[in-house]
């Protein structure tokens, strides 16, 4: 008995040393675990070139898509996105919890510059293109079928048979959005329209230039384009007994603009997604986006909003499609989809998952 315990205590076994063979077992399994498990150098140099082919292909196949001199860089973190702006020489904008950023690349330097450089051939996985987005349109087609059954003074009312669709007059005998904010990241707003007198909030923002109202003034989110403010009178404008009655005429605007093209298109991706991050920030209560793209860089924002219990509502997009287009597509988005002047889905109307509900989209005053 004595002797087996010292045979234990002492790792042998008939004279063999068991911590030697443990040893080498060991050595075994690690030797094993590095073969299987650490790439050859020539893997790594295949899958960057896997990676190289497909951004490029990317890149040459979306000429004018996108915009020229701006990096997105998605699931990055606050070091690693320092460090490309550095190594870039960009100017570095990123959100506060470090997911999402852009890199606005020096003068003279465009993305493909970038992704054909050699030595950022390893940074490659880490970067997107920055997408420009089209902008929702708004129809100018009025219709008159019976006038609503509501007392209000503005002179277009009349012509917004839509509300009876949405019952809304019985909606505003209870509640007409006062302490609500509603963000609209768009073209801005005709500041000084007498719809939107003492409704638009100081911490409205232009997401392009990152500049607040409350710090600036005004112009900083001035309407160069007209869609932004069609949409913020079709959800605010006052009853003032002029012009049209907005749906929710109490509520306060918080004005999110971004910038746009020649084409009428928000010429980045990255504005739009900024701006969505602010209106969080902000604590809005809904966010309502008009324009839609074809991929997804809105989701850890709109995964940021949905925790916060705020309503994100935004186009299903007039290309008569089911592709899909976001932000709409989005589970944590309400995508919604257009009527035509009756009950039934638009022509124009994207359709599928885009769409959550649909509403009057064709016969629209504003």
């Amino acid at each position: 008995m004595r002797n087996s315990v010292q045979n234990v205590k002492g790792f042998s076994l008939d004279g063999i040393d068991l911590r030697a063979i443990l040893s080498v077992l060991l050595v075994l399994v690690a030797a094993i675990c590095i073969f299987n498990f650490t790439p050859s150098i020539d893997d790594e140099v295949i899958d960057h070139e896997e990676v190289r082919v497909a951004a490029l292909e990317e890149l040459e196949n979306n000429v004018g898509m996108y915009d020229e001199n701006t990096i997105v860089l998605k699931d990055t973190s606050k070091s690693k996105a320092k460090e490309l702006a550095t190594a870039l020489g960009a100017k570095l904008r990123i959100t506060s919890d470090g997911k999402y950023a852009t890199l606005t690349l020096p003068a003279g330097v465009t993305v493909s510059d970038v992704y054909h450089d050699e030595s950022n051939l390893k940074h490659l996985s880490q970067f997107s293109l920055d997408y420009k987005v089209d902008v929702g349109e708004v129809s100018s087609e009025l219709r008159i079928p019976t006038p609503p059954n509501y007392d209000i003074g503005d002179e277009l009312y009349p012509l917004q048979t839509y509300y009876d669709h949405l019952n809304m007059q019985d909606v505003w005998s209870h509640y007409r959005g006062a302490g609500v904010v509603v963000a609209i990241i768009d073209t801005g707003i005709d500041t000084d329209h007498p719809e939107f007198m003492g409704k638009i909030s100081e911490w409205s923002y232009d997401a392009t230039n990152d500049c607040i109202v409350k710090d600036h003034d005004l112009s900083v989110i001035e309407d160069e384009n007209g869609h932004g403010t069609a949409v913020a009178g079709v959800i605010g404008a006052d009853w003032n007994d002029g012009g049209i009655a907005g749906i929710a005429p109490d509520v306060t605007l918080l004005v999110i603009k971004a910038e746009c093209n020649e084409l009428g298109q928000f010429a980045r991706t990255s504005d739009l997604v900024f701006g969505l991050y602010y209106a969080i920030e902000q604590g809005a209560d809904v966010v309502n986006m008009s324009f839609g793209s074809p991929g997804n860089a809105f989701s850890d924002a709109l995964a940021l909003a949905y925790d916060s219990d705020i309503i994100c509502v935004a186009a299903a997009g007039n290309d008569s499609t089911s592709v899909m287009t976001y932000p709409a597509a989005s589970p944590l988005a309400i995508g919604v989809g257009a009527l035509d002047d009756g009950w039934n889905l638009a022509w124009y109307s994207n359709y599928g998952e885009n769409v959550d509900i649909v509403a009057p989209g064709t016969a629209l005053t504003t």
